[in-house]
């Protein structure tokens, strides 16, 4: 299992920022970091890690895709709600509220049931529909009518599927970004303990710089 436990405590733009800084002490101090392996390669990882995490879309960004797709999914469950309706109030009419085939549409409750449940129901209201068309033709039924709440279900089918893909997508990324950030923050804590050592007893405002917390 991955881990989503950060190694800091400071926010993603913080650690742009400090990424950024990091690159700018081993500009200054190539010469004394060099002692410690600090090269070319290790300020082009810093430079290319910090550029990456900038590129990242934000969990802001990632949560409102899924709102978007939520509303969308409850846009058409709403939609296909209100069409169920008009098709039962017709089946009520012919049969009865009470007989076996307005029973048989299974649409008690339907305002509450979860998404899947009612995809599900949205799909047997369009079968049965068709079964008793003749019959609920007389109330103005018409295939045209059923062919549009299966078109409902088919997009609301695919919108439950987006809107799960959207949250999978979101803790993907989220992971990736922890991933990514605690990658940063090890190797820039590396080039600042390296500081910290060799300023230690030379600058105090030198030392100072590669404080990460201020200590």
């Amino acid at each position: 299992m991955k881990s989503n436990k950060r190694l800091f405590i400071m926010n993603d733009g913080q650690l742009m920022q400090l990424g950024d800084a990091c690159v700018s002490m081993i500009d200054r101090d190539a010469t004394e970091l060099s002692a410690f392996g600090v090269d070319a390669a290790v300020r082009q990882y810093i430079v290319d890690k910090t550029q990456t995490f900038k590129d990242m879309t934000t969990d802001e960004e990632d949560a409102g895709d899924v709102m978007i797709k939520t509303e969308a999914k409850d846009k058409l469950k709403e939609q296909m709600k209100i069409t169920i309706s008009s098709i039962m109030v017709r089946v009520r009419a012919v049969f009865g509220e009470k007989s076996t085939v307005y029973l048989r549409f299974g649409t008690k409750n339907m305002h509450t049931m979860s998404d899947e449940r009612f995809c599900r129901c949205g799909k047997r209201v369009v079968r049965v529909a068709k079964i008793y068309l003749a019959e609920l033709a007389s109330q103005g039924l018409t295939i045209a009518i059923i062919n549009d709440l299966e078109a409902l279900v088919d997009q609301f089918d695919q919108a439950i599927d987006t809107k799960e893909d959207a949250i999978i997508e979101r803790g993907i990324a989220a992971e990736e970004r922890v991933k990514l950030a605690n990658e940063l923050y090890k190797k820039i804590s590396e080039v600042y303990d390296y500081g910290k050592n060799y300023w230690f007893t030379r600058s105090e405002a030198k030392y100072n710089d590669y404080l990460i917390y201020g200590k």
